[in-house]
C-alpha cells in the first residue's frame, strides 16, 4: 500500500516542484530535510528514510542548476574559494575511494555523506539574490522554535522518561535520531541558537519588536532547556559574541551588556539541567570531581571506550586514529576512502568500521575525516569550511552590502560553528540538516559576491518548466 501510494505521489510532487518557483522549492527541501525525514527516522525508527534527504537535495539541486543556466539575471561571476575547495576535496575523495574500492555499494554510501546535500547549494542560488535568500532564512528561523516546541515537549515528558540513564539525547524536536539509542539533540540546540541570533539582529535593526524578540528567544530557550546539551553553555555565548564582533570592536561596552543575559541563561540552564537530569541520574556520572570536571574529563579522556554501548569519547577517538595511523603513513596521509567508518549503513559498511567492530571510532567530524580522507583530505575539508565564514566576514564589511551587514555577520558566526564543533560531533559529515545549512551558506556567499548593481537587477531564476515551454 505504501509503495503504491509513493508510486502515485512521487511523480505528482515531482511535476509540481518542476513548475514551482525556486523559493517554494527551497521551502519544500528544507521541510523534507528538517521535518519529514527527522520525524520518520525518530518516530518510525527508520534510518533508510535518510536517503530521502540526500535524493531530495540532489534532485532539487539539479532543478536549481537548470534554473540558473536558463536565467539571464544570474550571470557568471568569480567562483568563491569555498566552491573551489569543496570541488577539490570531492575529486580527491573520489580518487582515494577508488584506490580503496569497497564495492559499488560502499562507494555510493561513502559519497552519499559528502556530496548530495551540498548540491542543494544550486537550489538556494536559484532564489536569485542574497536579499531574498536572507529574508526567507530569517522568516524560517523565527518560526522554527514554535515548530520544534511541541515535539521537544512530547519527547521530554513522554519519551525521555522511558530511557532512564540514556535519556539525555532523546529530545531532538524534528531533527531525527533513534529515540531508544540517541538522537540529534545538538541539531535542536544549533537551530535554537540560530533563531536567537536572528531575532536579536532583527531587533537591533528595528525590524522586530521587543515582544516578538522575547517570544522567539523564550521558546527557543525552552527547547534548549527541554533537552540536555551541555555544549550550549559554550556555543551560545561564543556565537553571540562572534555575530556582534564588529559592533563590540566599535563599542566594547556592548560585551558586558551581552554577558549579563548569557550569565542569566547559564545559571537558569544549569539549575534546570541539575534538577531535571543530572541529580536524577547520578549513576551516569562515574568520575569524581565537580560536574564541570566530570564533563571535561569525559570530553578529553583519551582512553574512554565503552565496549557495551560502543561509545568512544572525543579524545579517545582521536587517540585510536593516531595509534593506528602511525603504523601506516599512507593511511595517515590519504585515509581509507569515503564511508570507511560507516557501521550502521543499510547498504554497505566500511573497512575501518570492520576493523573496530562494535565501537564508534569516528565520534567527531575530525576523526571521520581523518579515517576517510587522511590528513590531506581533512585539511581540504576544513579549509573549505573556513572559507565560508571568511568570505561572509569580508562581504559584511563592504559598503555595497551595508543593508545586509547585520544578517551577514549573523551567518558569519553560524558559519564558524562547523569548525568549532569539529571535535564535538560529526554532524556536518553525517546529518542532512547540518549539511543543508552549509549549502545555504555557500549559496549566500555566491549571491552576495555578485556585483551589487547586477544583484539589484537579478530576478528569481525562471522555473525550468517554463524553459521547456519556450
Amino acid at each position: 500500500m505504501l509503495i503504491a501510494a509513493a508510486a502515485v505521489l512521487v511523480p505528482v510532487l515531482g511535476f509540481l516542484m518542476l513548475i514551482a518557483p525556486p523559493s517554494l522549492r527551497c521551502l519544500a527541501l528544507v521541510a523534507v530535510v528538517t521535518v519529514v525525514v527527522g520525524l520518520g527516522e525518530y518516530y518510525l525508527d527508520n534510518r533508510a528514510i535518510l536517503w530521502l534527504s540526500f535524493l531530495s537535495a540532489a534532485g532539487f539541486g539539479a532543478l536549481g542548476l537548470l534554473d540558473i543556466l536558463g536565467s539571464r539575471g544570474l550571470r557568471r561571476g568569480d567562483i568563491p574559494a569555498c566552491f573551489f575547495l569543496y570541488g577539490l576535496f570531492v575529486v580527491y575523495l573520489v580518487v582515494v575511494s577508488l584506490a580503496n574500492f569497497n564495492g559499488a555499494g560502499g562507494l555510493a554510501v561513502g559519497l552519499k555523506i559528502y556530496v548530495p546535500m551540498f548540491l542543494a547549494t544550486f537550489a538556494f542560488i536559484a532564489v536569485g539574490s542574497a536579499e531574498r535568500l536572507i529574508a526567507g532564512a530569517e522568516r524560517f528561523f523565527l518560526a522554527l522554535p514554535f515548530l520544534q516546541f511541541p515535539f521537544a515537549a512530547h519527547q521530554h515528558f513522554f519519551v525521555a522518561p522511558t530511557r532512564g540513564v540514556s535519556s539525555f539525547d532523546a529530545i531532538v524536536g524534528t531533527f531525527g535520531g533513534n529515540m531508544n539509542g540517541g538522537g540529534s539533540n545538538a541539531s535542536l540546540m544549533l537551530a535554537s541558537i540560530i533563531s536567537i541570533l536572528v531575532a536579536i539582529d532583527l531587533f537591533r535593526r528595528g525590524r522586530l519588536g521587543a515582544a516578538s524578540l522575547g517570544l522567539v528567544c523564550g521558546v527557543a530557550t525552552a527547547n534548549i532547556l527541554l533537552g540536555e546539551v551541555k555544549a550550549v553553555f559554550l556555543f551560545l555565548p561564543v556565537l553571540l559574541v562572534l555575530a556582534n564582533q564588529r559592533l563590540i570592536l566599535k563599542n566594547p561596552l556592548l560585551l558586558p551588556m551581552l554577558a549579563l543575559p548569557v550569565l542569566l541563561f547559564s545559571a537558569i540552564g544549569m539549575a534546570v539541567y541539575e534538577n531535571s537530569y543530572w541529580s536524577q541520574n547520578d549513576q551516569y556520572f562515574t568520575r569524581e570531581g565537580t560536574r564541570l570536571e566530570q564533563f571535561l574529563g569525559y570530553f578529553f579522556e583519551d582512553d574512554y571506550i565503552n565496549y557495551d554501548t560502543g561509545e568512544v569519547s572525543r579524545g579517545a577517538s582521536l587517540a585510536v586514529w593516531w595509534s593506528s595511523a602511525t603504523k601506516d603513513p599512507v593511511v595517515m596521509l590519504l585515509g581509507n576512502g569515503a564511508g570507511s567508518t560507516r557501521a550502521d549503513s543499510t547498504i554497505a559498511n566500511g573497512r575501518t568500521a570492520a576493523l573496530f567492530e562494535g565501537i564508534d571510532v569516528a565520534s567527531t567530524m575530525l576523526t571521520q575525516l581523518l579515517w576517510d580522507s587522511g590528513v590531506i583530505g581533512a585539511a581540504l575539508f576544513l579549509a573549505f569550511l573556513a572559507a565560508i565564514p571568511a568570505a561572509l566576514y569580508r562581504l559584511a564589511g563592504q559598503k555595497a552590502n551595508a543593508d545586509l551587514g547585520g544578517s551577514l555577520m549573523t551567518f558569519y558566526a553560524v558559519g564558524l560553528y562547523p569548525l568549532l564543533s569539529c571535535i564535538y560531533n560529526r554532524y556536518f559529515t553525517d546529518r542532512p540538516s547540518e549539511q543543508l545549512l552549509v549549502a545555504f551558506l555557500m549559496a549566500l556567499v555566491f549571491l552576495t559576491s555578485l556585483p551589487s548593481r547586477a544583484r539589484r537587477r537579478v530576478p528569481a531564476a525562471v522555473p525550468v518548466a517554463s524553459l521547456l515551454r519556450a
